[in-house]
């Protein structure tokens, strides 16, 4: 049951759908300010999801897939003949699937507390974007999001693992997003996240083996790099292999169905997220939906930068792989080119992965040693894990 009335509204106009093209943690963000806009203004609320990442379900709507209450309104429920749309630009892509208005409109332009006078007065208002109300009226959002109920079969997991917790003194949750391989995606320092755990069992006087760490990560070489440290638990998941690519974004090789059932897997990961005693998060949508679920309350996110806008590319700034000598030394060692740069500085070759600075090689230098492989390569695995 929702514990908030909608407010009186004289106003003829009802509808506001939200359609956002995310991952599944951003689509819930845009989801809640758009259900909090919703219950301000007296609107009913149609959620639209089908045709994004995660597919279409040919029984129910994407989010009933998910969620067993609420239960929100399709855009059957949206007369095709509807008069006034506001932002007026949604006109044209109403009622087409995201893979094509999100070709033709940014996404952005569409936060609830941005609207126009004009455009908020609209029969149908269209929400795409997350709003600033995540921030600024952050424990109402929390409010509302406690009463998204996920459906039985994500409950049981979640309670599955909440039960093999309680064998701990302290359950920790990480979120490392790693973007394996993905070109625009910047993993976060995984040194960060072990000093918050030491940090965190020394203020309270526990051992490793006392502490449980769950692992939420699109990378299986993640999971396995927190084995080496911790007592670790995760989902099993069918991972993409490393180095090549998103676990969930541009899927070409799934059916609808698999993608619902990566979605799934998704909300579980946040939900046993939300379950325990200290958070620790990677940034963006998926992360912040954690905190959400959690009120905040013992959660801690990495602050660093985590993704390219653009690739400035010239004589100076290019991928590895256009520099002969690091590409024919990498590969002679199985050693993967994605997400290593090189920059010229003076007379010396700068080395990155992504924007991280890991070595630094003369540009005048007839081969490179084996202590200087083995220390680039080290530096490299600090940060990518494979």
């Amino acid at each position: 049951m929702w514990i908030f009335k909608k407010k009186k509204t004289t106003t003829q106009y009802k509808f506001v759908i939200v359609k956002s093209y995310f991952g599944l943690g951003g689509d819930l963000c845009v989801l809640l300010g758009a259900l909090a806009y919703a219950h301000d203004n007296g609107r009913t609320l149609v959620v639209d999801w089908d045709g994004g990442l995660y597919g279409s379900s040919l029984k129910r709507t994407v989010f009933a897939e998910l969620f067993s209450l609420p239960h929100f309104n399709s855009m059957d429920s949206v007369p095709r003949n509807i008069k006034s749309i506001g932002p007026t630009y949604w006109k044209e892509y109403l009622f087409h699937p995201p893979r094509t208005y999100a070709q033709g409109i940014s996404l952005s332009r569409s936060r609830p507390e941005d609207l126009s006078l004009s455009d908020s007065e609209a029969e149908c208002v269209v929400i795409t974007r997350d709003s600033i109300w995540l921030k600024s009226r952050f424990q109402y959002i929390c409010t509302l999001a406690a009463q998204l109920k996920p459906v039985k079969e994500i409950a049981e997991t979640v309670n599955s693992f909440t039960n093999e917790f309680a064998n701990y003194k302290a359950v920790i949750g990480v979120h490392f997003r790693h973007g394996n391989g993905e070109r625009k995606v910047i993993p976060p320092d995984p040194l960060w996240f072990r000093n918050e755990i030491s940090c965190y069992l020394k203020t309270r006087s526990l051992l490793v083996e006392d502490v449980l760490v769950f692992v939420a990560s699109d990378c299986a070489a993640v999971v396995d790099s927190f084995k080496k440290y911790y007592n670790c638990t995760s989902l099993v998941k069918d991972y993409i292999a490393n180095g090549q690519g998103a676990l969930h974004i541009d899927r070409k090789d799934l059916s609808d169905n698999n993608k619902v059932i990566l979605a799934k897997e998704a909300l579980t990961d946040m939900y046993i997220l939300a379950k325990t005693d200290l958070f620790l998060g990677s940034g963006g949508f998926f992360s912040k939906y954690v905190r959400i679920l959690r009120r905040g309350l013992n959660s801690k996110m990495y602050s660093g930068v985590r993704a390219f806008n653009n690739y400035d590319f010239n004589r100076n700034y290019y991928l590895a792989e256009k520099d002969l000598q690091i590409k024919t030394y990498l590969e002679s060692h199985n050693h993967p080119l994605d997400g290593i740069f090189v920059k010229i500085h003076n007379t010396n070759r700068e080395i990155y992965f992504m924007d991280k600075l890991v070595y630094v090689l003369p540009i005048r230098l007839n081969k490179i040693s084996s202590i200087e492989g083995l220390n680039l390569r080290k530096n490299i695995v600090r940060y990518r894990l494979y």
